[in-house]
């Protein structure tokens, strides 16, 4: 077992990517710069000779899972002898996760999302060492767990585990605050998804015509451009077919991304609709290190996610980030981060994108908008962006874990998620001895009634009109008139309603 004083400060990182999700090693590689010894534990590449997050990131150790060989079983610690719960089936590689990790003593352990927390947490219990969670998303909302059923299972897991880690990390305000609403722990740190500028390069990025050279564009073509995966669920479908009522002869929508199953079913859609290589253009997915280069040779971007989850919702996607510090104007769905981060900071427009009629309503009135002024303002605020300034934060989180005991050391889970059978007891570990740490400052509480109105209300609310939208969508005719009652008549007045009350609050507090 380590302590705080053994050599240098250690950390092993978890995560389930064959593509290691930039947020992961930026996180890495800040700590390396700090002089931390940094592992990232992950799955298989996504192909033989794969090697580009170990060439981006030489600075970091980076272990890949090895699936080939069967998991060593190895006990669990006693917190975890008498729950029944098959991980294994709740998320495939827990086994390979928590052998792996018990390879690599460390200080602190680090959960990438739900799917490693379990493995990290029993890493962290028998070594006696910090863990970090870092919750990328609210992840059991996704729509598959929604579809399958397994959302309870998940959120209760994830309800059972958050408390026990010693920081937990997220990507918004808003996760965050439905975090402390639904599993009473402290307010998480948040730490934006934000790009980090390769090879020392300075802000404002000079603009470049990359793209316009790739697709063999003429020099008038107004590029919106889409960077990053092509899931079915971020409304990508509804924009091409957009672009067909777009009236503005000289915009075109570039998609650029990695995903070629995806890619496939676009492009079909695409050539039936007519608008291939004319008004819809599909570019292959760059490398990190290239990628804001191609970035600035749009004329926007667009961020088209839709309210078909609660993570679509609450999203602050990596390309939103990567737009500001490439200094573009940005036209996104009237969603709530969104609009905090594009139009509350005059850097572009939020339009409400339910149909391709609404999207391409939307885009003639972006581009008839002062696009110059919303550019001026994106490269204004470019330097507020870059990972460097989130990498400190990350950095001083950690420090401060030092100052504290792990709660692996004070304290064992609770009761598991109820409906759980007893499983066959395994042989206990020998308890490590506690090492020599000061005591634990006292820390100010985070409690419920610090979470704003807002987000309580509109949790709520958000899960009434999604169970409603599930019941209701099979009758087409009722649904209709649901959407149109909501759009109409609901969400007017909730926007009215809130705003007076904002403007009250802005009263008592001036």
């Amino acid at each position: 077992m380590l302590t705080a004083v053994d050599g240098p400060l250690t950390a092993v990182m978890m995560v389930h990517d064959s593509r290691i999700d930039r947020r992961v090693l930026d996180e890495a590689r800040s700590l390396a710069q700090a002089g931390w010894q940094v592992t990232v534990i992950a799955a298989p590449p996504p192909e033989p000779g794969y090697r580009l997050d170990e060439d981006l990131y030489p600075d970091v150790t980076i272990i890949r899972l090895p699936l080939h060989t069967p998991p060593p079983r190895l006990p669990y610690p006693p917190a975890f002898q008498g729950v029944s719960i098959d991980w294994k089936t709740l998320f495939a590689y827990h086994d390979y996760f928590y052998a792996e990790a018990l390879k690599h003593p460390a200080h602190v352990y680090v959960a990438h999302d739900l799917p490693q927390l379990p493995a990290a947490l029993m890493a962290a219990l028998q070594s006696g060492a910090w863990l970090v969670y870092d919750s990328h998303e609210l992840y059991p909302e996704q729509e598959l767990f929604i579809e399958t059923g397994t959302i309870g299972a998940l959120t209760d897991i994830e309800k059972w585990l958050a408390p026990l880690a010693d920081q937990v990390i997220t990507v918004n305000r808003s996760i965050a605050e439905m975090m402390v609403i639904r599993y009473k722990i402290d307010l998480p740190a948040v730490i934006l998804n934000c790009p980090a500028l390769h090879q020392g390069r300075a802000l404002p990025l000079p603009s470049t015509r990359r793209l316009h050279d790739d697709l063999g564009l003429a020099p008038q073509h107004k590029i919106l451009l889409y960077q990053g995966g092509y899931s079915l669920r971020r409304n990508l479908q509804g924009v091409i077919e957009a672009m067909r009522l777009v009236e503005d002869p000289d915009v075109v929508f570039v998609l650029m991304g990695p995903d070629l199953e995806k890619d496939h079913e676009l492009r079909q859609l695409a050539e039936r609709l007519g608008v291939l290589n004319q008004r819809v253009f599909f570019r292959a997915g760059v490398s990190p290190a290239e990628l804001l280069d191609f970035t600035v040779s749009a004329q926007a971007g667009l961020i088209p996610y839709h309210y078909s989850e609660l993570n679509n919702y609450y999203c602050t996607p990596n390309k939103l980030f990567e737009f500001i510090v490439a200094g573009l104007p940005i036209l996104a769905n009237d969603l709530p981060e969104l609009n905090r981060f594009v139009s509350q900071q005059g850097i572009g427009l939020n339009w409400p994108m339910g149909t391709p009629a609404d999207i391409a309503r939307g885009i003639d009135a972006f581009f008839r908008s002062d696009v110059a002024a919303f550019q001026r303002q994106a490269q204004a605020l470019s330097p507020q962006y870059v990972w460097e300034g989130q990498g400190r934060r990350v950095v001083a989180l950690y420090q401060a874990l030092l100052t504290t005991t792990p709660k692996a050391r004070r304290y064992q889970p609770g009761p598991a998620p109820a409906g759980l059978a007893p499983a066959e007891p395994e042989a206990p570990l020998e308890p490590p001895p506690a090492p020599r740490l000061p005591p634990p400052p006292t820390l100010p509480t985070f409690t419920l009634a610090t979470v704003p109105l807002r987000s309580l209300i509109g949790e709520t609310s958000h899960r009434l009109k999604l169970e409603v939208g599930r019941r209701f969508v099979r009758y087409p005719p009722l649904f209709a008139v649901l959407r149109w009652g909501y759009r109409g008549v609901v969400r007017p007045l909730w926007r009215a309603l809130w705003g007076a009350y904002d403007r009250w609050q802005a009263r008592r507090s001036a």
